[in-house]
């Protein structure tokens, strides 16, 4: 799973772009590749993905946020997240 940062999202046509460290360019995510979405995604918005690339082009699917925009992003955060997330596959 990657982590990457909404960059664009345009709600009337529910799919937009995000950035990823992991990953040089734009990725593609539509409304309907998150899984357990309680609202819409935001500009700022975290998002954890796999990342599927057909034909060139770069998308993300089985994506979740699991950080909002509202709240301070830092490098440190992320770090954080993504130690976390691999900690809890150790302990299942």
């Amino acid at each position: 799973m990657l982590y990457g940062k909404v960059t664009c999202w345009v709600s009337g046509r529910e799919f937009g772009l995000i950035q990823s460290d992991e990953y040089q360019g734009g990725i593609f995510i539509h409304m309907s590749d998150f899984t357990n979405l309680v609202r819409q995604p935001r500009v700022g918005d975290i998002i954890e993905f796999q990342l599927i690339t057909n034909k060139g082009i770069a998308s993300a699917k089985t994506a979740s946020i699991v950080y909002c925009s509202w709240l301070k992003i830092n490098s440190f955060t992320l770090e954080f997240l993504k130690f976390a997330k691999a900690l809890s596959r150790v302990f299942k």
